[in-house]
């Protein structure tokens, strides 16, 4: 189904599914299994979402980015955050997509939350390979 799609809403579906990972991941609260579900849902988009934007008929791609999103699904029954709670009511108000409204909003978001999410972002960032020092890969200019 998703084999069709154009590369925009490919990358724009699949940021979406990433936030979902991000925020459930730093949502605060014990949930070690969603925890664990984000945190594989963001290393599987990290790897095949180049790949799905660049091929759209690159099935394992696309296979790999279904799982993924359904994982974002599963893992923010822990919460979301307040990337959504500002992409809801943007997105309506300017029309634009989810997704691309969500990618727009994150960098932001992770900023003014930096101190309260430092130390998950270490995690993400090693499970990312994000290059450079994982407590900063995220901020690194």
């Amino acid at each position: 189904m998703t084999v069709g799609l154009p590369p925009a809403v490919t990358a724009a579906t699949g940021l979406d599914a990433f936030v979902h990972c991000f925020e459930a991941f730093c949502a605060p609260g014990f949930h070690p299994l969603a925890d664990g579900i984000a945190l594989e849902g963001m290393r599987l988009i990290n790897r095949f979402l180049p790949r799905a934007y660049a091929d759209g008929k690159d099935i394992e791609a696309r296979a790999q980015m279904l799982a993924a999103a359904s994982m974002g699904a599963t893992a923010f029954q822990k919460g979301l955050g307040a990337v959504h709670a500002i992409a809801h009511p943007v997105g309506s108000w300017f029309n634009t997509h989810h997704g691309l409204t969500n990618a727009v909003i994150l960098p932001y978001v992770m900023t003014f939350n930096r101190r309260a999410i430092e130390d998950k972002a270490a995690i993400i960032a090693r499970a990312l390979d994000v290059p450079g020092r994982a407590s900063t890969g995220f901020w690194r200019a």
